[in-house]
């Protein structure tokens, strides 16, 4: 590549950056009711306070493939007002039902929208998974903390049983002969899935070249943290029975 065509592309990034920082700027702006309740999500709720990390990890991914900015040249794309027209219709509809999470999809496919016509499908191409990992910077799950305090509920009543101790269920509500417990919200392990789904998709890509290989490491991220929780929840109360609710009780686990 001659260093005439090198200066062009260089020219043609720094237009590029210029314009998606002036639509960044102004989508800030515009949907900044969004953005805060996003960040403070982020920030106040613990089973999402991994998705601090998120921007990090992807100016870091983005960086592990600049040699891209010095081969491909950006290239508008009319193909990304779909997904512009496709985030704006879904945060209008998160707006109409008043669902926040809604809102967030709508403003990340935005974003992403964005990003697919300034830069093409090139560029997008060769950066398709720091932008597929924009995903993860919203804060999305809640939906399952029924269905894993359920599991959670059944495992650590197969565990009693599989000892042989005593156990009377009623919903998420458990009775032993040591004493009562209840698998609570914050007990269902939500937060390890998050953010050990989040890190996983990320191990996934990074350590592994296979898309096999990738699809195994995903699927290990959802499923090892609810196993592991399991175990957790089993042994707080074994230790609570075995010690006479002398351990495993107080502060968070009553």
């Amino acid at each position: 590549m001659t260093e005439m065509q090198n200066d062009e592309i260089r020219v043609q990034w720094r237009n590029a950056a210029m314009v998606l920082g002036a639509l960044f700027v102004s989508i800030l702006f515009i949907f900044f009711d969004t953005v805060q309740t996003l960040v403070m999500t982020w920030w106040d709720k613990p089973e999402y306070n991994h998705c601090l990390l998120i921007l990090p990890i992807i100016v870091y991914l983005v960086n592990e493939r600049r040699e891209i900015f010095q081969r491909i040249a950006p290239k508008p794309s009319w193909i990304g007002i779909f997904p512009i027209l496709g985030g704006g219709a879904l945060w209008m509809l998160g707006e109409l039902a008043d669902a926040n999470v809604v809102r967030q999809f709508g403003l990340i496919f935005l974003i992403q929208g964005c990003i697919f016509t300034i830069l093409g499908k090139r560029v997008v191409l060769a950066l398709l998974f720091p932008i597929f990992y924009m995903i993860f910077l919203i804060p999305f799950g809640d939906f399952l903390v029924p269905l894993l305090q359920d599991y959670t509920t059944a495992f650590v009543v197969a565990t009693l049983n599989l000892l042989n101790i005593p156990v009377y269920v009623e919903g998420v509500f458990l009775s032993i002969p040591a004493g009562d417990f209840h698998v609570a919200e914050a007990c269902a392990g939500l937060r390890f899935l998050v953010a050990t789904f989040a890190l996983g998709t990320l191990m996934a890509n990074v350590a592994y070249k296979t898309v096999g290989r990738q699809i195994i490491v995903v699927i290990l991220a959802f499923v090892v943290p609810i196993i592991a929780n399991g175990f957790r929840a089993s042994g707080i109360v074994l230790i609570a029975h075995w010690s006479d609710m002398k351990y495993a009780t107080g502060v968070d686990h009553i």
